[in-house]
């Protein structure tokens, strides 16, 4: 298998935009003082140690979960797959032909198709049940199993058909030429929007490995 295998875009805990405001105007107003009482050098150390504690209680919040992302399940079934309006389809027609006649499984009308690619390498395409359309997004090229000593994850890909959160274990197709560091391994999560995946959080994992 290739060495193909991001970190997530960071995601601020919520709040109420009240709250928010208030503690912005705060904080303006003991800079004020500050600089009145000629006192600064404090300041950056603040700054640091407020922005230092807001990303650890992001990083440590829950991580997203499929009914944060519903979607309503269509009995949509094109007659084919469309091959003229999905580049690289042609290469995998008859796995494309396959998943697509088993149904829509995931996000409402669409159908997640993968293959293998190797030992512990996945790809795949998420075909649109409604006129046949695949897609191939980079995430879901080339993933690399998620593995330690107790070996290889039973579900490299978690998916429902009434959600539009992906998850990938291992680590993200798009992560090529790193599949040797050890910070990218663990969880990906993508919410499926515009059909495309997008990157929602990461939450890495620490693999046991024996040296």
């Amino acid at each position: 298998m290739k060495d193909r295998c991001r970190v997530e875009k960071y995601l601020a805990f919520r709040t109420a935009e009240g709250n928010a405001l208030f503690a912005g105007r705060s904080f303006l107003l003991s800079g004020r003082k500050m600089r009145q009482s000629g006192v600064m050098k404090p300041l950056p150390a603040v700054l640091a140690m407020l922005i230092l504690t807001h990303f650890a209680f992001g990083q440590k919040s829950k991580p997203p979960a499929f009914a944060q992302y519903p979607a309503e399940v269509e009995r949509a079934r094109a007659k084919d797959i469309d091959f003229r309006h999905s580049p690289g389809a042609g290469t995998f027609k008859t796995r494309l032909r396959d998943g697509l006649a088993e149904g829509v499984n995931f996000a409402g009308h669409y159908i997640v198709v993968g293959w293998g690619c190797g030992t512990g390498c996945i790809s795949g395409s998420i075909v649109d049940a409604r006129n046949g359309r695949a897609y191939f997004p980079n995430a879901f090229h080339d993933i690399a199993s998620w593995w330690d000593d107790s070996g290889y994850t039973d579900e490299p890909v978690k998916y429902r058909k009434n959600s539009r959160l992906f998850v990938i274990t291992g680590i993200s197709g798009d992560q090529e030429e790193r599949a040797d560091d050890n910070n990218i391994w663990g969880d990906y999560y993508y919410e499926w929007k515009n059909n495309g995946l997008r990157m929602i959080k990461f939450v890495k994992r620490k693999r046991m490995i024996a040296k």
